[in-house]
């Protein structure tokens, strides 16, 4: 998934060179902006989602989502038999996603 996040990354990056040569420079960075801020939140988005996977893993494995253990940047924030809390922490972005079967949100748990 990480390989996946690295081709967009480098496709909105060429894209975002497109711009800078056809419409200027204000339009460049307004759009380098967006870029950044879209890729972030697709690899955090991705981040999690891989987080969420491993704690049904352990789940099937324990009975339990309590004790689980995730990969930073993602934070168990609360975990018990049947329900948890995760966050993810990157310098201008918060995500969480209450599990399971919850949607990733803004914000903190």
């Amino acid at each position: 998934m990480k390989w996946a996040a690295l081709g967009l990354a480098a496709a909105l990056v060429a894209i975002g060179g497109w711009l800078s040569l056809a419409t200027g420079v204000d339009a460049t960075v307004a759009a380098t902006d967006a870029t950044v801020s879209a890729v972030t939140g697709t690899v955090g988005e991705s981040e999690l989602i891989a987080a969420q996977a491993s704690l049904a893993a352990q789940r099937a494995a324990t009975g339990t989502y309590a004790d689980a253990s995730v990969q930073s940047p993602v934070t168990l924030v609360r975990a018990d038999a049947t329900a948890y809390c995760l966050q993810l922490d990157r310098p201008g972005l918060q995500l969480h996603a209450v599990g399971p079967n919850g949607t990733i949100q803004p914000g903190p748990c």
